[in-house]
C-alpha cells in the first residue's frame, strides 16, 4: 500500500487510518517531505526531524583507465529552484587537480545546458580544451549524457546525438582516476540533487555507434514516456 498527501498548508497535520475485522495491521516506511514527488524511506530511529544524506561512492576499489574511458549519466534535476550547477564527476579525491565531469547548469536560467569537460593536472594546466556544452535540453527531463576521454578523442553525446567533439592532445597520468562522486571534482564541485537512474564509467573508449546506441532511448514508447510526450 502506498499513499501520497500533498499539502497546501504549513500546519497541516498527516495521519493514516486502517479499519480491520480484528486482524492486524502493520504500517511500515511512513514518512513526510517536502517536495512535490516521492523518495525512498530515510530511516530514523528518534524522534524529530532528519535530512537525507546525499549519495556518495567514495573508495569503491574500482580500477578506472586513465587512458581513455566514458562517463555515463541518466539523470534530471527535480527542484527547479534549485539555482546551482548539478554535477558528476570522476576524479582524484583531491578536488583539485583532475576530473571528468558531466554537470547540469544553470536550470532556471535561459541558457540550460548540460556540460561535459576534463581537467588535467589543474595545478598547472587549467584545461578548458575538452569542454563540450549541449543548450538544447530541459532539466526537468530525463537525460542520457555519456563523455568519452581519450588522449585526442574527446566527445560527448547526449540522448542519442553527439553534441561535439575536441582533438585535445593530452590525457591523465597513470594512477590519477580513483573516485566517483555526485559532485564537482573542483575545489567549489557542487553536489547533484535530482533523480538518478544509471551512473556508470566504462573502461574504454566506444565507437560513436556505440555511445549512440548507450544514450539512445530502447523504443518510441520510452522516449514519449521520458520526454512527457503524449501518444494519440
Amino acid at each position: 500500500m502506498s499513499l501520497t498527501v500533498t499539502s497546501t498548508s504549513t500546519s497541516i497535520r498527516y495521519g493514516i487510518a486502517l479499519e480491520t475485522s480484528g486482524d492486524e495491521v502493520y504500517v511500515w516506511g511512513f514518512q513526510v517531505e517536502v517536495g512535490s514527488y516521492p523518495t525512498s524511506l530515510i530511516p530514523n530511529t528518534s524522534s524529530g526531524e532528519i535530512t537525507r544524506t546525499l549519495d556518495d561512492c567514495v573508495d569503491a576499489q574500482a580500477d578506472f583507465n586513465d587512458a581513455e574511458g566514458v562517463l555515463y549519466v541518466n539523470a534530471k534535476i527535480n527542484d527547479p529552484d534549485d539555482a546551482d550547477d548539478n554535477d558528476f564527476s570522476l576524479g582524484d579525491g583531491s578536488f583539485v587537480s583532475n576530473s571528468v565531469e558531466i554537470s547540469f547548469r544553470n536550470p532556471l536560467g535561459v541558457s540550460q545546458s548540460i556540460v561535459g569537460k576534463c581537467a588535467i593536472d589543474g595545478s598547472t594546466i587549467s584545461l578548458t580544451n575538452t569542454t563540450i556544452t549541449d543548450q538544447s535540453i530541459k532539466h526537468d527531463l530525463y537525460h542520457k549524457v555519456a563523455y568519452q576521454y581519450k588522449q585526442a578523442d574527446f566527445k560527448m553525446f547526449v540522448n542519442g546525438f553527439k553534441i561535439g567533439t575536441s582533438t585535445y592532445n593530452d590525457i591523465f597520468a597513470s594512477g590519477v582516476l580513483s573516485r566517483v562522486s555526485f559532485e564537482g571534482n573542483g575545489t567549489s564541485g557542487t553536489k547533484f540533487r535530482g533523480e538518478t537512474k544509471e551512473l556508470m564509467t566504462f573502461n574504454s573508449a566506444m565507437t560513436d555507434i556505440e555511445l549512440e546506441t548507450l544514450t539512445s532511448y530502447r523504443s518510441f514508447n520510452s522516449m514519449a514516456k521520458e520526454l512527457l510526450f503524449t501518444i494519440e
